[in-house]
């Protein structure tokens, strides 16, 4: 029971931080498209 606990917490923290990357990386190139609109 234990294990599957451990594996459930281990799969979801990979997930989240395999979407703040993501989110991260869309946000870094959202602001350098502004960047390039603007000058």
């Amino acid at each position: 029971m234990l294990n599957v606990v451990e594996m459930l917490q281990d799969s979801l923290g990979r997930y989240t931080k395999s979407v703040q990357r993501r989110a991260s990386m869309r946000l870094i190139n959202y602001m350098m498209f502004l960047d390039k609109k603007m000058v």
